[in-house]
Formats: structure tokens, sequence, C-alpha cells
């Protein structure tokens, strides 16, 4: 996974992706529909979905998905346009919490 559309993804973000088992179809669905952006320093970004969204795009695109999507997030550069990193958001910290 190098590119989904015109998203590049750095070799860390793909590394990621392989050893958090998040599937390409997952992001592509987050990176085309989130509904927070937050800037977290570095000159890059937060994109997440919010729990309500994800759950009414989970009548579009399965409960499966719509379960990943609420917990998902992907650090995106704003210089380079590259996703850097992608996690499982667990709520433990605020930092990469967009306000809702």
């Amino acid at each position: 996974m190098d590119h989904i559309d015109n998203i590049h993804f750095s070799s860390h973000a793909t590394a990621r992706c392989q050893q958090r088992g998040i599937k390409q179809n997952v992001l592509k669905v987050l990176l085309d529909h989130h509904d927070l952006d937050r800037e977290v320093g570095g000159n890059c970004r937060v994109l997440r979905m919010s729990r309500k969204k994800a759950r009414r795009e989970g009548q579009r695109f399965g409960p499966q998905i719509s379960a990943q999507l609420e917990r998902l997030a992907v650090i995106l550069s704003d210089t380079t346009g590259q996703v850097v990193t992608v996690f499982h958001d667990t709520g433990k910290s605020s930092r990469y919490r967009a306000d809702a």
C-alpha cells in the first residue's frame, strides 16, 4: 500500500497499516468521508470520523467498517500531503481528538 487514489503513504504508515491490520478499503472510506480534522503540530493534521458519522457510514458500508472507522485516526502532512502514520485511537490521549 503506497497510495490510495492520489494520497501517498510514507513507509512508516505502510508498515503501521500492516502491523495493525488496517485495510485499504477502510482507510479509503475514512479519507473520503472524515468529518473531524485538527492540527496536531509539525505541519500535520489528524483526520478522524465521529462516532455518529461512522454509524451513518456503517449503513452504507457495513457494521464492521463502521466499528473500525470509530477508532481509526490518520496523521496527514500538510506540507507533503502524505499519510505519516495510521493508528487505532483508544481515547486515552486527547492530543489527537478533534472536538465534534
